[in-house]
């Protein structure tokens, strides 16, 4: 079985709502050092290589939202991490531009196996401008809203847990 890792957002209000992703889905909460720090901004580079030696040399799942989308791709492209499985919610396209980070290439290489949830008029990018950017043969889960809060756990959650648990073994527990 494939460990789950989960990777929040950016700020450390997301903790909390990781923790309830958690509480409902398993896993392992990679708490992000900025939040530690008091800094504002995630730092992408330290974040990756704490990935890659949770990984370990291993196959992983992931589950992550916003800025963590970025963290596992850079993870993936930069450390050689392999993900078996992944789900990406609220994928923060335009913020990741803004942070000089080349998401629409990575979007383009992304080659793993994941459900993308996101909601139709997100802030960080709406539903319409993020569709061609989904790499051939992920899947989309999309909800209704305008916010990039994603609180309705119990509409995308069950979604998740079964896109994690195929045969490929992904531990959700």
């Amino acid at each position: 079985m494939n460990k789950l890792v989960l990777l929040p957002g950016n700020g450390a209000h997301n903790r909390e709502w990781i923790e309830s992703v958690q509480a409902r889905l398993g896993g392992q909460i990679q708490i992000y050092r900025h939040w530690q720090s008091g800094e504002a901004l995630i730092q992408f580079d330290h974040e990756a290589d704490v990935l890659a030696r949770v990984a370990d040399g291993e196959s992983i799942c992931v589950f992550a939202k916003s800025a963590g989308c970025f963290v596992a791709m850079k993870a993936v492209r930069e450390q050689g991490v392999k993900i078996e499985r992944a789900v990406f919610v609220g994928v923060a396209v335009e913020w990741g531009e803004e942070l000089k980070i080349p998401v629409r290439e990575w979007l383009a290489d992304w080659d793993v196996p994941t459900l993308f949830v996101h909601k139709i008029q997100d802030p960080v990018i709406h539903l319409d401008h993020l569709k061609p950017l989904l790499p051939a043969g992920s899947e989309l889960l999309d909800l209704p809203g305008a916010d990039h809060d994603y609180l309705e756990l119990d509409t995308f959650i069950p979604k998740a847990r079964s896109f994690l648990l195929p045969s490929d073994g992904c531990s959700v527990e």
